[in-house]
Order: structure tokens, then C-alpha cells, then sequence
């Protein structure tokens, strides 16, 4: 019996090491992927860490408006040539017009930076977001940063990022059990200085994902940012979402489309226009670059079809702001430059 414990508890340690899923470059986002994502309508807790954890998530309620992340080859976007060695980038679906640039390989993915009317920002040390194979206690930890002209003003962004497999196990959501599932906790930290006349700008994140070895979707995501401008609190967003592939929801038509901002920059009247395709009330809010709200807007008329909204920024000084468009559980947030 003795001679056999050896090979027992190497065969028991094996099976331990072959539970846990790893996930490799198959992860990685390629042009052409659509990450379809419904909100829950229910409180939860990331829960525990560790190895063989079951979180049990089945009494959440998922809910419909779905949201879409649309990943595209950079030739495709406005800002391709700024951005050489790219082979993936994405349009961001809360900050209209803003595309996000990756270059993935079977070893890793890298964030090059981003770019909008507003900016273009290469990041000069780019952000490595994930190493491969990546599993259960692995670390990847990494600054970025660069320096990019904003109108008059430059903008020195620095930031950190870290993600950590930091559990493994049995995933429960409503539409059934998900084992050998990849828990991945990332935090963020991400400080936008724009100089003595507008300040910084600070985001504080943290996300928990639910990954299968599976799917390159994560099942489900749970986040919380914490946003400052120089030192003080503005907003605290918090998130949870569950992949569509295994929500269990219908996707019924979105109410809000053509949703797009202009001009920008201006010196007058900023133009929002958008599609209803029911009748929703519509909210605007522009905030100064510090988040303090400067003007509101909200109506509700029963019109569906296009429209336009105007907002006039011609009394405001010269700088940065923020216009965030609220209507039918959609939120989104344009930058606008005052020249």
C-alpha cells in the first residue's frame, strides 16, 4: 500500500493541474467579432477567489437593451496610419467616435492606444494586456503612457494595469452550469493630464470576468470605476453583464441607432443626432472637464423616427467638456472641444 501513495497522490495532483482551464491566443478579439453583452437588473458580489469555487448566480434577473462591442480591422477606421504593427482595434461603444488599437499575437495582447476627433493618442509604452497561456494564478502586470496634443492643450496620460487568474470553477447563471470556467480580476489606473488650465482627469478600475476555454466571450463581467477630476470625486460606475451567448434573452430591435455628434471641435451649437424607434424621453447633460454639470436638457415628445438636438456651448471659455446623452437605458458620453 505504501509503495503505491506516491503514484496516488501524483495521479489525485495531476487531475488537480488538468482542471484548471487555460486560455491562449484563441482569446485574443479578431476583426469581425461582436461582443454582445445584457445587463442584469440584480445585486451580486464578485464572491470568493481560489481553486473549485462554484459562484451561484442563478436567481439573477438579465434584462434586455443589449450592448454590443464591435472589434474591426484598423483599415477600416478613421486613424489606421497612426497606428502601424495594429492587426485589431475597436469602436468604443460609451465614448462615441473612439477607437481603441491592439496588436495581438499567439503570445500576447498589447493596447498601441486610441484616437477620436479629439485626439490621437500612440501610446509611446504601449499596455500589455494579457500573456499566453494564461491560467489560474497567473499575473500580468504593466504602465503605459503618452503624451498627444488636444486642441491647444496636450494631454499626458499615464496609467497601470494588472490581471491576475485569480479563481477557477463552476459558473451558475440562469440559462445553466458553466465548469471549468477562468475567473480574471483586472484593476486599472489611468490619470489624463491636461495642464494647469484644465487638470486631470482619474479612473480607478476594477472587473472580475468569467472566461471559458470555450468561448473567447467572456460569460459574464462585473465592474466598478471610480472617476476624479484633480483629487475629487465625480462619478462611481458599476456594471454587471452576461454574454449573450449564454443569457438566455431574446435581442429584441435596439431603441437608439445614428447616434452621432457634430461638429466637433466647434464654437457655436453642438448637433446630436439620433434615431428613436419608439417613443423614449431624451436627456442631455454637458458637464465641464472637472464632471460639475453646466446645463441640462430632457424632454419627452412621443416622436419616433430622426432627430436632432442642439446644445449651445458659444458663452463657455475654451477647453474641454463632456456631453452625455441618456435615453431608453442608453447611456453615452461624447467629448467635445471648445475652440
Amino acid at each position: 500500500m505504501k509503495k503505491l501513495l506516491p503514484f496516488l497522490f501524483f495521479v489525485s495532483f495531476s487531475m488537480a493541474l488538468f482542471s484548471q482551464p487555460v486560455i491562449n491566443a484563441s482569446f485574443n478579439p479578431a476583426p469581425g467579432d461582436n461582443y454582445k453583452y445584457h445587463p442584469v437588473n440584480t445585486v451580486i458580489t464578485p464572491g470568493a477567489s481560489g481553486a473549485n469555487v462554484t459562484w451561484d448566480f442563478s436567481t439573477v434577473q438579465i434584462i434586455y437593451n443589449p450592448i454590443t462591442g464591435k472589434y474591426m480591422s484598423p483599415s477600416a477606421t478613421p486613424y489606421n496610419n497612426d497606428f502601424p504593427g495594429c492587426n485589431v482595434a475597436y469602436e468604443d461603444f460609451f465614448v462615441a467616435g473612439t477607437y481603441h488599437y491592439y496588436e495581438t499575437t499567439a503570445s500576447k495582447m498589447e493596447k498601441k492606444g486610441y484616437a477620436s476627433v479629439l485626439v490621437v493618442a500612440n501610446y509611446s509604452d504601449p499596455q500589455i494586456m494579457f500573456t499566453y497561456p494564461f491560467t489560474y494564478n497567473t499575473v500580468v502586470s504593466d504602465s503605459f503612457k503618452c503624451s498627444a496634443p488636444v486642441g491647444t492643450m496636450v494631454l499626458d496620460k499615464t496609467g497601470h494595469w494588472e490581471a491576475k487568474g485569480d479563481a477557477y470553477g463552476t459558473l451558475r447563471l440562469p440559462s445553466g452550469n458553466y465548469s471549468n470556467v477562468l475567473r480574471i480580476r483586472t484593476t486599472s489606473y489611468t490619470l489624463d493630464d491636461y495642464g494647469s488650465s484644465v487638470g486631470n482627469y482619474e479612473v480607478d478600475a476594477e472587473e472580475y470576468l468569467w472566461v471559458s476555454t470555450t468561448t473567447k466571450v467572456p460569460l459574464l463581467r462585473i465592474a466598478v470605476e471610480y472617476h476624479f477630476a484633480n483629487g475629487s470625486p465625480v462619478d462611481t460606475i458599476e456594471y454587471i453583464r452576461v454574454s449573450d451567448e449564454v443569457s438566455g434573452v431574446g435581442d429584441p430591435e435596439g431603441n437608439i441607432t445614428h447616434l452621432q455628434l457634430y461638429p466637433n471641435p466647434a464654437s457655436g451649437t453642438v448637433n446630436l443626432e439620433f434615431r428613436l424607434n419608439r417613443p423614449s424621453a431624451v436627456a442631455l447633460t454637458l458637464l465641464s472637464a472637472d464632471g460639475k454639470i453646466i446645463r441640462t436638457q430632457s424632454e419627452a415628445d412621443g416622436s419616433t423616427g430622426f432627430m436632432r438636438r442642439e446644445m449651445d456651448i458659444s458663452l463657455l471659455p475654451k477647453g474641454l467638456y463632456f456631453l452625455k446623452f441618456e435615453a431608453d437605458g442608453v447611456n453615452r458620453v461624447f467629448k467635445v472641444l471648445k475652440n
